[in-house]
């Protein structure tokens, strides 16, 4: 019985090892893990890739930049409070010096100068009408003249006398004449002063918007005019003062771009100054504003005709660096590279790829 017992629990212990090492049987084998760590995932598992790619790697610096006009013209009326009647230019257009701007209203005085104009015309014809009497009562006093004896010649008049009358006419009409261009010369200085003009050629670079019955603030800016051919764009940054009159570079300015050339301080009229350099724009810069800013990148350094990759997908440990690729099972691998150079967010790929792999990003 003893033996029978004995014999049972051997079975059972038989059988028992039997599943155990069935069981067994049954798990996967365990992966031959990398020397750098990996979370191997399943074949179905969908990655981000980037790819190994051939150019040049460039190093580059954004430099602040400033947009100045050097030449700018502020116009603003001197009267307050007279309604704006016409508006000759929009924001951008290309104005000469002395063209009109803007006008205010001058209905009124527009007639009042007209009317002292007619005044004037009638003034010089009868100017004109009295110093043609005077040298006519000339011309025959003197016929008069010739023919008095010595009697009526003593009694005669002067010349001087006779003409008399006619000087204090011609002067009269001399005096309201004085009179008249003082008084249009006034009532057309009103008129200037209700009317804008450039002052020099130039481009408009802000208009104040106008809308019915507005009227005008004394002093206010209504436009400004730049001389955009005189403008700047001066970058400010360590050692900017070096570069080379002559260098080429593009500025940004919002979502426009403007190739410019770098100028010597001395072409800018400028004094030299450290950490500043000076680019004229090879566009037209006419919408943009004095004080307005952007930038350029600075090219520091470059590397070209190399392989590169993204250095987010480059992976460093114990001093190593590696890259994870798919495998033909679907797998996550490494890939141990030699990386150089680094510009740009992309790292030179000096060993371990070649154009085109595929690199997992994430």
């Amino acid at each position: 019985m003893q033996s029978m017992k004995r014999g049972v629990w051997k079975a059972a212990l038989w059988a028992a090892g039997l599943m155990f090492l069935a069981g067994c049987a049954l798990l996967p084998q365990e992966e031959q893990l990398p020397e750098a760590p990996v979370i191997q995932r399943g074949a179905a598992t969908e990655f981000t890739m980037t790819y190994v790619q051939r150019g040049d790697l460039i190093h580059q610096r954004r430099v602040n930049v400033t947009y100045k006009a050097v030449r700018e013209e502020r116009l603003a009326f001197a009267l307050g409070g007279v309604r704006f009647d016409k508006v000759f230019v929009d924001k951008g257009d290309a104005v000469k010096k002395g063209e009109m701007l803007m006008e205010l209203e001058q209905e009124a005085l527009e007639d009042e100068v007209s009317a002292v104009k007619a005044r004037l015309e009638t003034l010089e014809m009868q100017l004109e009408q009295a110093e043609q009497d005077r040298e006519l009562a000339r011309a025959r006093y003197a016929v008069e003249l010739r023919y008095m004896d010595e009697e009526e010649l003593d009694q005669a008049l002067t010349m001087e006398e006779v003409l008399r009358g006619h000087e204090r006419r011609i002067q009269s009409i001399e005096d309201e004449i004085t009179v008249s261009k003082k008084e249009l010369g006034v009532k057309t200085s009103g008129i200037r002063e209700r009317q804008l003009r450039a002052g020099m050629d130039g481009t408009v670079t802000f208009l104040r918007k106008v809308r019915a019955g507005d009227v005008t603030k004394e002093g206010e800016t209504v436009a400004v005019i730049s001389d955009s051919a005189s403008s700047l764009f001066v970058a400010e940054a360590a050692g900017m003062e070096t570069l080379e009159a002559g260098l080429e570079f593009e500025v940004v300015m919002g979502q426009v771009r403007y190739p410019c050339r770098v100028v010597s301080a001395r072409e800018a009229g400028a004094a030299k100054e450290e950490g500043k350099a000076y680019l004229r724009a090879d566009l037209p810069t006419a919408e943009l504003t004095d004080g307005d800013q952007g930038y350029l990148m600075l090219e520091i350094d470059r590397r070209e005709d190399v392989l590169y990759v993204s250095d987010k997908a480059v992976k460093r440990m114990n001093g190593r660096e590696f890259v994870y690729v798919q495998a033909e099972n679907g797998l996550r691998s490494t890939v141990e590279v030699v990386t150089g150079y680094a510009a740009g967010g992309n790292l030179e790929v000096v060993s371990g790829l070649k154009e085109g792999d595929a690199v997992i990003l994430k």
